[in-house]
């Protein structure tokens, strides 16, 4: 059997050190650039950037907010979450959705959200554990599960379900968008699963969120809110998002699942495409977690 062709050392290398993105121009309306610590990666005084949005009104009062983790896709960075930063505002500003805050995280673009098998880039727990620490020791927080919220677009997408279902004590509602669900490691990029999974079909599936859900039904049913958001054009997740339905169905863990029809695979597009329920989600999510 001939071994896959890798990409050079330095492909990886670039993309297994983005931890901090240093282009931050043009941000959204109040939103910042911040850096923070990551005691979980080997080594001394690491940091990865964010850029975290703050409501209206944040700066004179003293009351605490929900905080909604978006997940950046795969080959992307902190920066893809603009738009949704924009229509999020646009319907705190109109009473349509609870104040929030808003943190875009940079993650390795190849990343996937998950432990990397061979321990080296520990982003699962970066995210539920440095990521969540400073944000609720830093900002004006509730620094409840049931106030933690997450979404993500594409790889993303497959990251919030991997942490939501992985760490159903962390988050409380959680929103996939155009997940990259695919569940055999052949049919995605080696170049963008390697330094993650390392080849092991095993670990992927390991790390699937079908695998977590199995594993953590329980824990998810009637307390976690999901919603799956699809692409009626980017057919080649069709199937993956549908086994997904079918696995929740199966276990009778409730999620709202919605295919935009004419949408391609563009989050825009998608959460755009489901109208006021792109941030009427949040907002339920706030009613149902008795937070708002």
């Amino acid at each position: 059997m001939v071994p896959p062709i890798l990409p050079s050392p330095d492909f990886y290398k670039y993309f297994n050190d983005f931890y901090i993105d240093t282009e931050y121009s043009g941000l959204p309306v109040n939103t910042q650039y911040k850096l923070y610590p990551q005691p979980s990666r080997a080594g001394t005084g690491l940091k990865g950037s964010a850029l975290i949005y703050f409501p209206d009104g944040y700066d004179q009062g003293t009351e605490r907010y929900p905080v909604l983790y978006w997940l950046h896709g795969g080959l992307a960075n902190q920066r893809q979450g603009f738009w949704g930063v924009g229509l999020y505002h646009k319907a705190m500003t109109e009473g349509t959705m609870p104040k929030t805050i808003i943190v875009l995280v940079q993650a390795l673009p190849v990343g996937w959200y998950a432990d990397s098998k061979d321990g080296s880039r520990p982003i699962a727990t970066i995210m539920t554990r440095d990521l969540v620490d400073y944000m609720d020791s830093t900002y004006r927080t509730i620094a409840r599960r049931e106030a933690r919220w997450i979404e993500g677009f594409s790889m993303g997408g497959y990251g919030a379900l991997h942490l939501a279902f992985g760490h159903p004590e962390t988050y409380g509602a959680v929103s996939m968008i155009a997940g990259a669900l695919l569940r055999r490691l052949e049919q995605e990029p080696i170049e963008r699963t390697h330094d993650t999974f390392f080849d092991d079909q095993e670990y992927f599936t390991a790390c699937h969120p079908i695998t977590l859900l199995e594993k953590n039904g329980d824990a998810l049913r009637n307390r976690t809110l999901v919603r799956l958001l699809s692409a009626e054009l980017d057919t080649r997740q069709t199937e993956p998002i549908a086994a997904m339905q079918r696995n929740m169905e199966r276990l009778k863990v409730p999620h709202k699942s919605i295919e935009i029809k004419g949408a391609d695979r563009s989050y825009d597009s998608i959460l755009a495409g489901t109208g006021s329920y792109a941030y009427e989600f949040w907002a339920e999510a706030a009613a149902r977690m008795k937070i708002s």
